[in-house]
């Protein structure tokens, strides 16, 4: 057992030496990655993912000014911050080496709208609902971080429905806030608006459609009133006695 966890060590400090050799090869380097590897870790497990680590696809160290370049995509929500072991070293004989790590900060942008998310929604609803009647469950959420993250929703005007908050952040209802009369309208487009408050805003729209269902609240109507009918009927009649 103690010999082979003392292998496990030898072939520890092999890998970061392979690694240093190959960073350094040729005097140009971008970075240096180290792992820290149990000696209980089986034979065959992954350890990291260089290219990632590395972070060569990201940015590019020029060897001649010490400029930094970004040459990848960058992307907050994926990645905050990128540290990087840089070294520097002379051509002297035996050359001199120096170390420092580089902290790349990266500053989020507005760069993605709110998504409206319907978790449950009833597309019809009766005409005799109270206020407060639960038509659908929404979730609203945004990728951005901070102000950018933050999200204004909104219904459209003109219609007997609004948004109330859950005790969940960024889950709403929408319950009818007004009496509903199938004879009047029957039907109802809602579109609900989510704004962050990044700069510029971004916005995301989606449109529910609802069905009043019709309640027998109305009575019965004579187009004519019947006493008049009666009445011109027994006019009519007596006029051929």
């Amino acid at each position: 057992m103690e010999a082979g966890g003392q292998r496990r060590k030898w072939e520890c400090w092999w890998i970061a030496l392979c690694f240093s050799l190959l960073l350094c090869f040729g005097q140009q380097v971008l970075a240096q990655i180290r792992y820290s590897i149990p000696e209980e870790l089986k034979e065959g497990s992954i350890v990291g993912h260089i290219a990632k680590d590395l972070v060569f696809d990201l940015f590019k160290l020029d060897s001649a000014t010490g400029e930094i370049h970004i040459k990848g995509e960058l992307d907050f929500e994926e990645t905050e911050m990128y540290k990087l072991d840089v070294l520097a070293s002379d051509k002297g004989q035996p050359p001199w080496i120096v170390e420092s790590v580089v902290t790349i900060k990266i500053i989020d942008i507005n760069d993605n709208a709110p998504e409206i998310d319907v978790t449950s929604l009833s597309s019809v609803v009766s005409e005799d609902s109270k206020p407060g009647t639960v038509i659908s469950l929404i979730s609203i959420s945004d990728q951005d971080s901070g102000l950018n993250g933050k999200t204004v929703p909104s219904v459209s005007d003109n219609v007997p429905f609004e948004l109330k908050p859950s005790v969940q952040e960024n889950i709403y209802s929408l319950v009818t806030k007004g009496k509903l009369d199938r004879e009047l309208v029957s039907h109802y487009d809602i579109t609900i608006t989510v704004t962050d408050l990044g700069q510029p805003p971004l916005s995301s729209f989606k449109t529910l459609s609802v069905q009043v269902s019709d309640v027998n609240d109305n009575h019965p109507e004579f187009s004519k009133d019947p006493r008049l009918y009666c009445a011109l009927t027994r006019v009519c009649t007596s006029c051929f006695m």
